[in-house]
């Protein structure tokens, strides 16, 4: 699918992206497809979107990656309270997302 990411039109190829990119981002922040995806132009435009879903993608990045806990939780919460998101059923999937990653950050703070 990597390979072929430029196959799918648009909107598609933005959501395996941006998808791709939180994954990427819990699973293997060493991987080196993380740093092309993050610096793509057509997603860093999207990840300006104020919807849920981009910033679950933002603060994942912004805690695996950048390593900063503070800000990712503040992401994540302004984030939960605007509930930005197109329909129910997606707004009730990026709560589950959100809370799972606010379950992962608080995990770390309580290792520390």
């Amino acid at each position: 699918m990597w390979r072929e990411l430029n196959v799918y039109i648009l909107p598609h190829q933005l959501w395996l992206k941006t998808e791709l990119l939180f994954n990427l981002c819990v699973q293997n922040p060493a991987d080196v497809r993380l740093a092309k995806l993050w610096q793509d132009n057509i997603v860093q435009k999207t990840l300006k979107q104020k919807q849920m879903n981009y910033q679950r993608v933002i603060a994942a990045h912004t805690f695996y990656i950048e390593e900063n806990v503070d800000k990712a939780l503040e992401i994540l919460n302004q984030s939960k309270m605007s509930k930005n998101m197109s329909n129910l059923g997606e707004l009730k999937i990026e709560l589950k997302l959100a809370d799972w990653l606010l379950e992962q950050i608080n995990k770390t703070i309580i290792k520390e």
